[in-house]
């Protein structure tokens, strides 16, 4: 008996972290701390005594929060930081107990500790699954899209290099040095005006040049269809084909995202039927297709011994 219940009082705080209420109130606990701090960026009502009423008032639910899903994992409380969404919260509420307790009157101290407060406005994202999906396949990204960056920032250097080796003495405002010419190659990679670029080497910088620029061109020289397939060739490798790498991968992340969401519509629905998740979707299919196959056994058993006794009735009428 006296184990059952602190179970009871376990499972009770589980359901009530998970009921749908208890997480719109907090969803709008999150609205509520978002248009406070929003306010707040107006110097007049910074201090007001009702915003930072409801600044205590907010960490205050979020600490209360935090003890009801940590106290619903009892007796393993430490499962509550096998989420990352629970980590987050943890750490929000962490930095906010600090905000709270400092002791001095820094202003630096006071805005980097506002600029935290931000973070509470992201806490929005746990409670819409999409935007759980989007923010999950992001990160999931980030090593696919390193490796990418990694080509990206290769070829720059290449032809960086090869564009200051080319046209340092023609164009000195956009290739006088190896930094001047990957910054003008980021803009030829975002096709803003790039073009420009493209008929300063082309056509040389005396017929292109503006009248304020005009005095960096000493050595004006034409490079022709050299510059139109070096240009061309940057843009087609660089913008349309790595580029839409960053897509493809950002595309099958989203596939896994959105089945992992799936896996967690599923043990939530068991959650909410009041039934323990399984740990493994696999295997809850696997044991699905078992209990179908006995089924069907029992079926062909049945239909089976039908067969047999319309059998041996036939016999014996054949018998007489």
């Amino acid at each position: 008996m006296p184990d059952e219940e602190p179970k009871g009082v376990v499972q009770h705080l589980r359901n009530f972290s998970e009921a749908k209420e208890f997480n719109i109130f907090i969803f709008v606990t999150i609205l509520v701390a978002g248009i406070s701090l929003g306010i707040q960026t107006d110097k007049k009502l910074a201090n007001h005594a009702v915003l930072v009423a409801i600044d205590y008032i907010v960490l205050w639910i979020f600490v209360v929060e935090a003890a009801i899903k940590i106290l619903a994992q009892w007796p393993q409380p430490w499962r509550y930081f096998f989420d990352a969404w629970n980590v987050f919260d943890f750490v929000i509420v962490v930095i906010g107990l600090v905000d709270m307790a400092r002791h001095s009157g820094s202003e630096n101290v006071i805005v980097v500790m506002r600029l935290f407060r931000l973070l509470r406005v992201l806490k929005v994202v746990k409670f819409i699954p999409q935007l759980r999906v989007i923010i999950t396949c992001m990160f999931a990204s980030l090593p696919s899209i390193g490796y990418i960056s990694l080509l990206i920032l290769l070829l720059f250097y290449i032809y960086g290099v090869l564009g200051v080796l080319l046209y340092e003495t023609n164009d000195p405002r956009y290739f006088g040095s190896l930094g001047t010419a990957m910054l003008t190659l980021f803009r030829v990679m975002t096709c803003d005006s790039w073009s420009e670029i493209l008929y300063i080497e082309k056509n040389g910088c005396k017929y292109e040049y503006s009248a304020v620029d005009l005095p960096q061109c000493k050595d004006s020289q034409s490079f022709g269809w050299l510059a139109v397939i070096y240009f061309v060739t940057f843009v087609v490798i660089v913008s349309f084909i790595v580029l839409n790498l960053f897509i493809a991968v950002v595309t099958a992340n989203m596939s896994a995202a959105n089945e992992e969401l799936v896996v967690q519509q599923a043990r939530q629905s068991y959650t909410d039927a009041g039934y323990e998740p399984p740990e493994e979707p696999d295997q809850v299919r696997h044991m699905e297709l078992i209990q179908v196959l006995r089924e069907l056994e029992d079926k062909v058993e049945e239909q089976a011994r039908d067969i047999m006794e319309l059998q041996a009735r036939l016999d014996a009428r054949t018998q007489i």
